[in-house]
């Protein structure tokens, strides 16, 4: 099959039409789009964070790395008519997430431009004691979604051979225009590690597609705080050092609003939905702790256990 040809990355500016646009939904209406994000302030390549509750816990471990454009678009998903979206740079961030929970291990890979977290594929995959590959291709004016999940005596196949599968677009809301920059959640680790938070009321907006719409998420530090906490700091060399004490944080509140009024926001952030709270550590610019509700559950922290520097 053909390769799509490459198209031009959007712009990190919104336009005033989408701007009117959320004035009129109810939106945000000192809403600011970044330009670009400064790659130079990621201090990390790799964290680890636990969460316990009602005697459960699990432990998620988050890996950060730039790749090569031309190894990694290979494998990118093509849509039928060819509008998927491909770097122009020659380097692209690829961020993973694994997790483990009562016998269910599920990876999420996701690959997006470093300077303004335009997003290209995710890719998630889940198996154990549940099985289900989804995937989602980031193009012009839409999301293309790829279901797989393995049909009677297939959970021993690898996801190509399962035969349970379902395929969708997700269209942007019409009134967005092509000014629309759209990034994913695991990708927003790197957003909270380089985007301008360094002071309270310093805020970002930024389009988030969800499992089947774009969310309008605004970050914004609300205090600063000196919480205590307790991980492990591992150096380039590493040597490992032990944290215990009080860290300076800045209190960070998530909120996403669907661009399309019409439908409920589906946000979630490493599992927890509602709205989440970040203590983003100052020094490494990691979240420190975060909160936020899980169904049938209710609230939980999840807590840094390890960061590895660069």
């Amino acid at each position: 099959m053909e390769k799509p040809k490459r198209k031009s990355e959007r712009s990190g500016l919104v336009t005033l039409v989408v701007a009117l646009a959320l004035l009129a939904a109810g939106g945000f209406a000192w809403a600011m789009m970044p330009e670009t994000f400064d790659q130079q302030r990621v201090t990390w390549s790799e964290l680890e964070y636990r969460a316990s509750k009602l005697g459960f816990s699990t432990t998620s471990r988050i890996s950060l790395e730039a790749v090569e454009s031309a190894r990694e678009t290979g494998d990118f998903l093509t849509t039928a008519d060819g509008s998927g979206l491909f770097p122009e740079a020659p380097e692209i961030q690829k961020l993973s997430i694994a997790t483990s929970l009562l016998g269910r291990d599920s990876t999420s890979e996701v690959w997006f431009d470093p300077f303004r977290a335009i997003s290209y594929q995710v890719v998630q995959l889940t198996t154990g004691k549940r099985h289900r590959y989804r995937a989602y291709r980031f193009a012009d004016q839409y999301v293309q979604s790829y279901l797989r999940k393995p049909e009677n005596g297939q959970q021993d196949l690898p996801p190509a051979g399962w035969t349970d599968t379902d395929e969708q677009r997700w269209p942007y809301p019409a009134w967005s225009g092509k000014e629309l920059v759209v990034t994913s959640p695991s990708a927003l680790f790197y957003v909270l590690s380089t985007a301008e938070l360094s002071k309270v009321g310093d805020t970002v907006v930024i389009p988030v597609f969800t499992r089947t719409a774009v969310n309008l998420m605004r970050i914004r530090v609300e205090e600063r705080a000196r919480p205590k906490a307790e991980f492990e700091v591992v150096t380039p060399g590493s040597r490992t050092t032990k944290i215990r004490g009080r860290r300076d944080v800045l209190r960070l509140s998530l909120n996403a609003q669907p661009l399309d009024t019409a439908t409920q926001s589906d946000f979630q952030f490493i599992g927890l939905h509602g709205d989440v709270q970040i203590c983003l550590d100052e020094q490494y610019r990691v979240p420190l702790e975060v909160r936020g509700n899980v169904p049938h559950a209710g609230k939980v922290k999840v807590k840094l256990r390890k960061v590895v520097l660069r």
